[in-house]
């Protein structure tokens, strides 16, 4: 089949045996098998069939799958060579607001077909809808589950214990070794290795943008040249770009901007060698899990306050959760800058279109 044709089979299913067969053809997966496996299954397998520190884990999302991985085999996930994150907020404010839920209301936009919440439209899926947006100092890949991030940032850390989240009770007339997630087992005391994880928090991921003018100054020759590609991409994120004007105050026209969150970290491991990447080390960053309006947000010690020593004993009086204490906290990277926030919406156009 020409392109043109194989394009409109993956829509428009025959039942003519030669073209069943070569639909068939372009729907078979060609770089990869799905697997049937639990997803936290599924990364300890690989990184058992793997050398140590041969595998990058790249996570996008809330922190889930690694946490249950690293709880089931701690050993076993050590072996990743590095875990990069587009998670947290350091020093920028989060995004997960209510703001966001009351203007989309303001603007009266049309209910999606899809409902992340399965309460039937009426006052109590309104609160739900704002409860879940409801934090102005998390951003929302750690906020979704805090405990996750901070159970594998702690594996961080030289003494993971020190930053590890409360294990809550179990359930009234369970016993604690009956009780499933999030009643997750404590790390061993004693680990053969430190993650190494980079983090990509809103401080840096907000200023990759790509603006709806660059877009549209690239999509106009390929959309004239009948893309198939450009087609079906010009479809959601026109619409998409439709969205955040709704949601920014004083921006409009080809200054709307999409912030390129998730695919800042894969061009950090595309470019990793790349000098003008610059990274803060070792850096104590941990997790609220359990504050009443801050679950999720990122807490670091920005006191000028020198540290105790190295030797982990017990709390020294003024300092509640050893935040001067050398032996404890965790020691992650964080990204502080890129090669360019100017140029990084040109370099995905070209990179995905092949312009």
């Amino acid at each position: 089949m020409s392109p043109a044709d194989a394009w409109k089979g993956l829509f428009n299913h025959t039942s003519d045996p030669k073209q069943k067969a070569s639909q068939e053809e372009v729907e078979k997966p060609t770089l990869f098998e799905p697997s049937q496996a639990d997803a936290h299954e599924e990364i300890l397998r690989i990184l058992n069939e793997h050398e140590p520190g041969t595998v990058t884990i790249v996570a996008i999302g809330p922190l889930t799958n690694l946490a249950l991985a690293a709880a089931e085999d701690p050993e076993v996930f050590l072996r990743v060579k590095e875990v990069v994150s587009m998670g947290g907020n350091i020093y920028e404010t989060g995004n997960v607001k209510s703001s966001l839920f009351a203007r989309a209301s303001a603007a009266k936009i049309p209910e999606p077909p899809f409902r992340l919440i399965k309460q039937a439209p009426g006052p109590m899926r309104t609160a739900l809808t704002a409860r879940n947006q409801i934090t102005p100092v998390a951003e929302f890949n750690v906020f979704a589950d805090s405990v996750a991030a901070a159970r594998v940032y702690a594996l961080s850390s030289p003494n993971p214990h020190t930053t590890m989240p409360p294990t809550p009770p179990a359930p009234p007339g369970t016993q604690p070794e009956q009780a499933p997630p999030p009643y997750l087992q404590p790390y061993p005391k004693k680990l053969s290795r430190r993650l190494k994880a980079t983090l990509f928090p809103l401080d840096i991921t907000n200023k990759h943008i790509l603006s709806r003018g660059e877009y549209r100054k690239a999509m106009v020759p390929l959309l004239s040249a009948g893309s198939p590609l450009a087609e079906w991409t010009n479809a959601w994120l026109s619409s998409t770009f439709n969205k955040m004007e709704t949601l920014q105050d004083e921006v409009t026209g080809d200054a709307v901007g999409l912030q390129l969150h998730d695919p800042l970290c894969i061009w950090y491991c595309i470019t990793q060698e790349d000098s003008k990447w610059k990274l803060a080390k070792d850096e104590d960053i941990r997790v609220e899990t359990s504050g009443q309006w801050t679950r999720g947000m990122c807490v670091i010690d920005q006191r000028s306050r020198l540290k105790m020593g190295n030797e982990l004993g017990e709390e020294v009086p003024g300092d509640h959760g050893n935040w001067l204490n050398g032996a404890a906290g965790n020691r992650l990277g964080r990204c502080i800058q890129s090669p360019g926030q100017d140029i990084f919406g040109t370099y995905i156009l070209k990179k995905v279109f092949g312009v």
